[in-house]
């Protein structure tokens, strides 16, 4: 006997389309795999053992996402740094950058022949009767006084702000400033201005207007004023139909024969406000730049000669990087970002304004210097611990946000895109007794 057994196995059919579809595809691959360029590709497609097919697909794999990985890290790089700067140097005639401002600051900051800080000062001390006008004038100079000895200021007034008087005693105690100047071998006016800085009343040459520096609400020391105007823009130059009395002034030559030069003659001292030094402070910047002369300065002592030698540097950009906001060219444009108190932004303007806002909102008040507007109150003597502090409060506040990482910033006071700037050499030697004035001169 016999028996019969049948199997069926069951099939899922493929339609008809799909399975032109699917050989369709597989065809194409085989056919890419033989013709690719791309190694490993073709041992795919090829009649080979699972093994090899399972390791080239591994290597492919690997390939693709090491691809990957680099192209993450290119367009990570062009988003911190999406502008290449290459320096292409090239030579500028010196006539076609302004001549440096020269701001000269005496160490003393009044005459002792008109009110003598130190006798007062012991005066007060031993408890002797003094004018009420002898208090006042004491109290605006203890503002600009330095020294150690006078810092607890035992006749300070209460009052936590000061008024337009402050200025009117600096006008009436400052000392006799005289200069004599020698450009290219032949004599020259000095043309200084007063200028109030953070080392109280000093004196400027070739800084804009004050029109030209400041907004027409901003109020600042009311001597500082010239009766002409620019001619230089920060990205032009000077026009070509401007003559040889271009303002700011220019030189017309380089060299150690062709030198500006400036014979101060030294003022009477108060010992007691600076027994350190004495001479004079001496700052070379920018026109369009605000001094401040605690950041950076020149020493020259009585009887000394410095000389100076000044190269100027400009960098410009394209106008290219305009299409890139400044965050990402890490530059201002010029008029992209507007400052409340200065018309020309230059990134120490800026900062000097952050620092006079920071301390406004910190104290109530500014410090004399600063620019302001009406009804803004200046700091007396009682708020001068709380000016000192403000910024470098501010600094440490700004530093805090950069290890951070933070992208909001305090004062966010980028370059110009367009700088110019002076580095400096000084040389110092002792002034010829013939060249001499009195107690002694400085030469520059």
């Amino acid at each position: 006997m016999f028996r019969r057994f049948y199997y069926s196995v069951k099939t899922k059919a493929i339609p008809a389309k799909n399975q032109n579809v699917y050989y369709k595809i597989l065809s194409h691959l085989k056919e890419y795999g033989k013709i690719s360029n791309i190694h490993g590709v073709h041992y795919l497609t090829d009649h080979r053992t699972k093994a090899e097919k399972i390791f080239w697909a591994i290597l492919l794999l690997l390939s693709f996402l090491g691809c990957i990985f680099l192209i993450i890290q290119i367009w990570k790089k062009y988003e911190e740094s999406p502008i290449v700067i290459t320096f292409a140097p090239k030579d500028t005639e010196i006539y076609e950058i302004p001549f440096p401002a020269i701001t000269v600051c005496p160490e003393s900051k009044w005459s002792e022949t008109k009110f003598n800080y130190s006798d007062f000062f012991y005066i007060m001390a031993n408890q002797e009767v003094v004018s009420e006008k002898e208090i006042q004038i004491a109290n605006s100079l203890y503002i600009l006084c330095n020294a150690f000895m006078v810092k607890d200021n035992i006749f300070a007034s209460n009052a936590k702000f000061i008024g337009s008087e402050f200025f009117d005693t600096i006008d009436e105690l400052k000392p006799e400033f005289e200069a004599d100047c020698l450009f290219m071998g032949q004599d020259a006016s000095c043309s200084f201005v007063e200028i109030m800085t953070d080392q109280g009343l000093c004196y400027t040459y070739n800084l804009l207007d004050r029109k030209e520096m400041f907004r027409e609400k901003v109020v600042h020391y009311k001597n500082w004023q010239l009766t002409h105007f620019s001619n230089f823009d920060e990205y032009y130059g000077y026009p070509s139909n401007v003559g040889l009395d271009a303002y700011p002034k220019r030189a017309l030559m380089s060299g150690a024969d062709n030198a500006f030069e400036i014979f101060l003659t030294p003022t009477d001292n108060d010992f007691i406000c600076d027994e350190v030094s004495q001479g004079f402070k001496v700052l070379i910047h920018s026109p369009l730049d605000i001094p401040r002369l605690e950041k950076n300065y020149i020493q020259i002592p009585d009887g000394k000669a410095i000389i100076v030698a000044v190269e100027p540097e400009l960098i410009t950009t394209t106008d290219r990087v305009k299409a890139f906001d400044a965050d990402t060219r890490g530059c201002y444009l010029k008029d992209e970002k507007p400052l409340k108190y200065f018309l020309v932004y230059t990134q120490s303007n800026c900062f000097l304004e952050c620092v006079t806002n920071f301390t406004l909102n910190r104290c109530g008040c500014i410090d004399f210097y600063m620019p302001r507007e009406n009804g803004t109150q200046i700091c007396s003597g009682k708020k001068q611990g709380c000016v000192d502090s403000a910024e470098k409060e501010m600094k440490s506040k700004e530093l805090e946000r950069k290890i951070r990482g933070l992208k909001q910033k305090q004062c966010d006071c980028k370059p110009s895109c367009n700088i110019l700037k002076y580095n400096v050499e000084t040389s110092l030697s002792d002034v010829p007794d013939r060249y001499k004035f009195g107690n002694g001169t400085t030469d520059v």
